[in-house]
């Protein structure tokens, strides 16, 4: 996961809990839910002023 900002337009990555998942649905719902946690505890005027907005993506991976 990235944590971004728009006006730096840079981002740097953050670490999250490596979790596997049964569906990209699943994924998809972990990663919003993270950036919900993430931005609910930044103060809302950093949020504003740096624009910040978070990345993220599934992406499957083959098991043998």
């Amino acid at each position: 996961m990235w944590l971004c900002s728009g006006v730096a337009h840079d981002c740097k990555r953050i670490v999250i809990p490596y979790t596997t998942f049964d569906s990209y649905k699943d994924c998809s719902l972990y990663g919003y839910q993270h950036t919900v946690d993430i931005l609910t505890k930044m103060p809302e005027e950093e949020i504003e002023k740096w624009q910040i907005h978070t990345r993220f993506s599934c992406i499957e991976e083959k098991t043998i």
